[in-house]
């Protein structure tokens, strides 16, 4: 639709833009509020996880049973690439895959079906289509 050579929406789009901006404001306004209630409780949680590990380092323990439960110090390893060429490089010279995740990449594969019709061998890939709306800004001109 038209109006004085502009481009506009039907009423009942706008209202449908407008009701999704508004929601999403108030999704926000919640999630804050979240973050602010927790802040404190996570923050004890962080005090209370050092005390814990801190017990069993001088204790020389890994874990420790007690009527309340049984806690047990953990390692959580994320590795990250400073330079990914070189890695590869190495991955392939020394044949040792096993140091790679086996995922395939989304966007490489999607460009790959395109170009072939297919996607590679033993790949699947599901897709979940959304909006992305933008709230107007003063300035701007409908």
């Amino acid at each position: 639709m038209t109006t004085n050579g502009k481009m506009t929406s039907s009423p009942r789009f706008d209202e449908l833009v407008r009701a999704f901006v508004e929601l999403r404001k108030v999704v926000k306004e919640i999630e804050d509020r979240h973050k602010q209630e927790l802040a404190k409780p996570l923050r004890l949680k962080e005090l209370l996880t050092a005390e814990l590990l801190e017990g069993l380092a001088s204790t020389g323990q890994e874990m420790a049973r007690t009527q309340y439960g049984t806690v047990s110090a953990a390692v959580r390893v994320t590795p990250s690439c400073s330079d990914p060429n070189l890695f590869i490089a190495y991955v392939r010279e020394h044949d040792a895959y096993e140091l790679m995740d086996r995922r395939p990449n989304g966007t490489a594969c999607a460009e790959f079906a395109k170009a072939h019709g297919q996607l590679p061998p033993g790949v699947k890939v599901s897709q979940v289509r959304y909006v992305n709306v933008r709230a107007a800004t003063q300035t701007e001109d409908l």
